[in-house]
């Protein structure tokens, strides 16, 4: 019968020994042996005793001895353990002083992270529904064209240009971007649906003249130029400074996954507001994956929309130094949403 994370139940010593097993073999990438357990002389315990309590944590499925006479190395089940149960024991707490980009754009944190961890840093950010109209403005452009524009809450700024047939004269024109910023500022952009801009322009006085009937049209354009989720990914040479994916099957499987978008929406569905959360091997939900370890978590990118970030390694990644670089970038963000980080 397989164990699982709530049968276990380990001793303070074969804690300790599991979380030094791991860590030495994050560093090393060489199967740990129970001598080399001993030499670190921070428990007090012979190489006899350390071998049998490794023995049993094998049994309990969180080591693995890769072969006879080998040392031992852990686990998915056992990185499950470490990350659940040990990670926050041994944790210093105190956070590196790592400060969010100048420019806080999802795209510049992305790069950050990956220039931070040396790992593969991953953002998702949602489509426009999930935003609200901050302003929205229609100006003529030449004889016969008219440009759309539209901020939203997070300071995106989504725009269209189009021709007219009939060209609006500026008082009109400025009568409909006042009916449109009463109207819809402040809301979420889903609820800019044909109808709702059609009832709205209805309320402007006067027959509704040819420009007047095509304007929810033009700015539901608008709307459609930025569309599904989008899914950034930085940093992707260091997956050649791995180990782990030396072999090209591996590395081919691992850039397949990262191509394809579903994979991390999937993925980053399952984030919690504010939580950091892991995903072990075959947790993944990639085949590609099931060799590496993603961190995540998800943060403000406006008063009314999160994204989410991740950073993608092997299993046997700095988890200490990705958590606290992931926490320590993320607060520095949120500070920066609610004006606290000083320029």
């Amino acid at each position: 019968m397989g164990h699982t994370l709530d049968t276990i139940i380990l001793t303070e010593r074969q804690q300790f020994i599991l979380s030094a097993v791991i860590d030495e073999y994050i560093e090393t990438a060489q199967p740990v042996s129970s001598s080399s357990i001993v030499e670190r002389g921070e428990l007090h315990a012979s190489p006899a005793t350390v071998r049998t309590e490794m023995a049993r944590l094998e049994e309990l499925g969180l080591l693995l001895q890769p072969h006879t006479s080998a040392g031992r190395i852990p686990t998915d089940l056992g990185y499950r353990y470490y990350v659940n149960h040990l990670l926050t024991i041994f944790r210093t707490g105190k956070q590196p002083p790592i400060f969010a980009p100048r420019d806080s754009g999802v795209a510049a944190t992305v790069k950050l992270l990956g220039e931070l961890t040396r790992y593969t840093a991953l953002a998702m950010v949602p489509g426009w529904e999930a935003h609200r109209l901050q302003h929205v403005e229609l100006a003529p452009v030449g004889r016969d064209q008219l440009l759309v524009m539209l901020v939203t809450d997070n300071r995106q700024v989504m725009h269209s240009l189009s021709t007219v047939a009939e060209r609006p004269t500026p008082a009109r024109l400025r009568q409909l971007n006042d009916l449109l910023n009463r109207e819809f500022a402040g809301r979420p952009l889903a609820e800019l649906t044909d109808e709702a801009l059609a009832a709205a322009v209805a309320k402007l006085p006067h027959a509704p003249d040819g420009f007047m009937r095509q304007a929810p049209e033009l700015v539901r354009r608008g709307l459609e130029q930025e569309g599904a989720a989008r899914v950034y990914v930085e940093g992707t040479a260091h997956l050649f400074e791995q180990q782990d994916f030396a072999t090209m099957p591996k590395l081919r499987a691992l850039l397949e996954a990262l191509s394809e978008e579903s994979v991390f929406e999937e993925l980053f569905a399952r984030a919690a507001g504010g939580q950091m959360q892991v995903s072990i091997g075959a947790e993944n939900p990639h085949p590609g994956l099931e060799d590496c370890a993603i961190v995540f978590t998800s943060y403000a990118i406006s008063p009314h929309a999160t994204a989410q970030l991740g950073i993608l390694g092997p299993k046997r990644m700095k988890y200490r130094q990705v958590f606290d670089t992931l926490d320590a970038v993320v607060q520095n963000l949120d500070r920066r949403l609610t004006g606290e980080v000083e320029e």
